[in-house]
């Protein structure tokens, strides 16, 4: 079973070989708060979003919960502007 490193050595492995995709995103819906947070340093540029529901994480049993503020603050801690996606 992969752990947070794996994931984070994956997110600056993709930054470094992907470069013709834009976003990378680190997703605090399935391994937590912090290594979702820490994953903006390892190259993903998204955080993921608010999440009203999401009944396939938590069936495999990973449920996290943070409120929009306290998405704006895990990405303000680490000195970057949090900013809406445009998805248009």
């Amino acid at each position: 079973m992969s752990g947070s490193s794996d994931y984070l050595r994956t997110q600056a492995l993709s930054r470094l070989f992907l470069d013709n995709i834009y976003s990378i995103g680190s997703s605090w819906v399935t391994m937590g708060p912090h290594i979702g947070q820490v994953g903006l340093t390892y190259g993903a540029n998204d955080m993921g979003s608010l999440m009203i529901e999401e009944n396939v994480v938590a069936e495999a049993g990973t449920v996290y919960h943070l409120t929009l503020e306290q998405i704006r603050d895990s990405i303000s801690e680490l000195g970057y502007i949090p900013r809406p996606r445009n998805v248009h």
